[in-house]
């Protein structure tokens, strides 16, 4: 059974599109205090200019990309 996942953009340069954010999170948890939390927690990550949403590192020699925003 597939599932079709919600797609988390970002609006405009350090700013979360909540309601699609809000639409994904609803997957793992209903509390509105936890979302509102966590909501709060990526846009304050995404704002900061040295964040970015993967990371390139090496390994054995052959370059690997680590993806922060997939589960």
């Amino acid at each position: 059974m597939s599932r079709v996942r919600p797609h988390i953009g970002v609006k405009r340069m350090g700013e979360l599109d909540q309601k699609a954010f809000f639409a994904a999170c609803k997957e793992k948890t209903a509390e509105d205090v936890k979302l509102a939390l966590l909501c709060s927690k990526w846009e304050d990550e995404i704002r900061q200019p040295e964040w970015h949403p993967f990371k390139v590192i090496n390994v054995d020699g052959k370059e690997k990309v680590l993806h922060f925003l997939t589960s």
